[in-house]
């Protein structure tokens, strides 16, 4: 009862809406273009779970999805306090986790929002999961240990204690079935940013193998029951190819080699758009290539995000020094949505967020 108190969410906007950066303010508005309100801010600008809350900016500031500052006017209550405090929101209910210098908080958006300190010191990273799961990296003394903790049962579990050449431990949320970490990890970041060993590890401490990729979460997306991962080529994309990465065995690609720099998935989990150097292309997940979404000569198209059932693709469209917005409906054809601001210390896909999606769990990572 208290984290579900603690965690609640709040009231969904009546249809799915977008919040995105135009330059001057937070626009929120319905991929039909209907503009619901402006918030005088600027990115990042997330989503929570419900969409009932939008944070701005990078203190999180927090507004109504009405554009209205929360929880009163005169309050402009933010997640944290300084830029460099790393905050993300709950993929289930509209609260937060904030990390601090090693001390790792939760923020709680009900009457008299407030934090709770859950880990004082050592924390270097975390990944919200299912429910009231969050995955921790701490730094004990010389060496890094992987825990997870349930805040609705109030326990933690050491998973893993690495070794002590383990310097990087970088979390990629949990697998399809939400029962084991994702993470890679590896003795110098140097050494692993042309692809490392993905790993998993359940509440026992049984570790397991994916497959190579980038160390980076945008790597791999969860596609229903399956987990789809770019594999092979060089850190800028150039050479892989996507496949389905299943615990201890060799991936299945279902394409061929090319240069692949985004992926998500169908609501069903049957198809995956990916972002290539021709646009944006629509698989079938192990089933290889249907059509292409987007194939505009002079633009790039690129960040998808794909809705729930019989909605469709939101995406990012770059020409020279001009940055779009644009909406692909199920069945329809992309169509033009908003100008995106100019805020090049940022890259495009923190300038908008979409309710239709989740939050993935993860903290923002700011330039």
């Amino acid at each position: 009862m208290i984290y579900r108190n603690f965690c609640r969410r709040h009231e969904s906007p009546a249809r799915p809406l977008v919040a995105a950066y135009d330059g001057n303010d937070v626009v929120l508005t319905s991929t039909d273009g209907v503009v619901v309100a402006r918030i005088p801010g600027r990115p990042p600008v997330r989503w929570s779970s419900s969409g009932g809350l939008v944070a701005v900016g990078p203190e999180g500031e927090l507004w109504t999805n009405e554009g209205r500052p929360y929880e009163a006017p005169e309050t402009h209550l933010a997640l944290v306090d300084e830029r460099e405090d790393a905050w993300a929101w709950s993929p289930s209910g509209d609260c937060a986790l904030v990390l601090k210098d090693g001390l790792l908080s939760a923020f709680h958006t009900g009457a008299g929002a407030n934090s709770v300190i859950l880990i004082e010191e050592g924390v270097e990273s975390f990944w919200w999961g299912p429910g009231s799961e969050v995955a921790m990296v701490i730094k004990n003394g010389a060496r890094r240990e992987l825990w997870s903790a349930d805040l609705r049962r109030g326990d933690m579990t050491r998973l893993i204690r690495f070794p002590k050449k383990i310097c990087c431990v970088k979390l990629a949320g949990w697998d399809p079935g939400g029962k084991r970490v994702l993470y890679w990890a590896g003795p110098r970041k140097s050494g692993m940013q042309d692809g490392w060993e993905l790993h998993s590890v359940d509440q026992r401490g049984r570790t397991r193998a994916w497959g190579t990729t980038l160390p980076r979460p945008d790597t791999i997306a969860r596609c229903g029951d399956d987990l789809v991962g770019l594999i092979g080529g060089d850190r800028t994309g150039r050479g892989n190819r996507l496949a389905v990465l299943e615990p201890n065995e060799r991936p299945d690609a279902f394409t061929s080699a090319g240069t692949f720099t985004g992926i998500s998935c169908s609501n069903d989990g049957r198809y995956v758009v990916a972002t290539t150097d021709q646009g944006l292309e629509l698989f079938s997940v192990g089933g290889g290539r249907v059509t292409a979404l987007t194939d505009d000569p002079g633009v790039t198209d690129v960040f998808p995000q794909w809705g729930p059932a019989r909605s469709g693709v939101l995406f990012v469209r770059q020409s020279g020094g001009t940055r779009q917005l644009w909406f692909n409906p199920e069945g329809g054809r992309a169509r033009f949505m908003m100008e995106l601001g100019d805020s090049r210390d940022m890259p495009a896909e923190l300038l908008f967020d979409w309710t239709a999606t989740p939050p993935g769990g993860g903290p923002l990572e700011m330039p």
